[in-house]
């Protein structure tokens, strides 16, 4: 197991270097491995000399085992490398940063985050979710027009950005889930999925992005709007703006039937008028 946040900042303090614009565990590890790797592992102060740069390199060394033997001794939770969790408090969906000296970092869907005590938190291997169309993008396209519903495709991204971890967390959501559920067509799955022509649409930056989608016809659409990065609450703006966009475009479609029938029974009026004179003055 690595070293914790705690001995990641206590070592870069050491070797005088600024870690303030640091925000996640994983830059300190990246600022501390550079440091290593370009010989500056020695402590300030230390000797320049041949024989003092050894005397640091081993020091720098022995200072890593030693906090890295700590941690082993002091062992580590299920959340100690990161994770999903359920605050058990108020039963919210987390994503875990990291964790230490007993404290998690957690970010939330709607964007904020919190420490929060490791003990209070629930560990989830699979957070809850929205029924998945079981069938390709085409497919699940196809039936959100013949079901009159939006088409909702989520791509997903390498998983190891925030916008990676904030993907799950709002499928998550309550008021998301219900609102997919309700009113849409919801598919997943990654940029290799989609044939250029859609991913340029849906995702044209790549995973992960959401994509609201106006089903046109079986094999035509029109992405109303895409995202990378959201909260829950920037999901269901979009969400609710997509829906009224589809109730517009349904009752323009059904207007335009109403007319076009309209247009059919006055033709075939004029046919039977036109027709009917013909018989009368043939008659005649």
């Amino acid at each position: 197991m690595g070293l914790s946040v705690r001995q990641l900042k206590e070592q870069l303090t050491a070797y005088g270097v600024d870690f303030s614009t640091c925000r996640e565990k994983a830059e300190l590890q990246q600022l501390l491995d550079e440091r290593v790797a370009a010989g500056a592992c020695s402590a300030p102060g230390a000797s320049t000399t041949d024989g003092g740069a050894a005397d640091g390199a081993a020091d720098c060394a022995g200072g890593g085992r030693k906090a890295q033997e700590r941690e082993a001794r002091a062992g580590g939770g299920p959340l100690a490398d990161g994770g999903y969790a359920t605050r058990r408090a108020d039963g919210r969906h987390c994503w875990v940063e990291f964790v230490d000296d007993g404290d998690a970092l957690c970010l939330f869907a709607d964007g904020s985050d919190a420490i929060v005590p490791e003990g209070d938190l629930e560990p989830q291997e699979n957070l809850p979710a929205p029924a998945v169309h079981p069938g390709s993008f085409e497919e699940a396209r196809v039936e959100a027009f013949r079901s009159g519903r939006l088409l909702v495709a989520a791509v997903r991204g390498p998983g190891r950005s925030k916008a990676d971890r904030l993907q799950p967390l709002n499928f998550a959501a309550e008021e998301v889930a219900s609102l997919l559920d309700s009113n849409a067509i919801f598919w997943q799955g990654s940029p290799g999925d989609l044939r250029p022509q859609h991913l340029q649409q849906v995702a044209p930056a790549g995973g992960p992005s959401v994509a609201m989608i106006l089903p046109l016809a079986a094999d035509a659409m029109r992405v109303v709007s895409h995202a990378q990065q959201e909260d829950s609450e920037s999901f269901v703006a979009r969400f609710v703006e997509a829906l009224e966009q589809l109730e517009t475009h349904t009752r323009l479609s059904q207007e335009r039937m109403t007319c076009e029938a309209a247009l059919l029974r006055m033709e075939q009026d004029e046919e039977f008028a036109a027709s009917l004179a013909a018989d009368q003055a043939a008659g005649g």
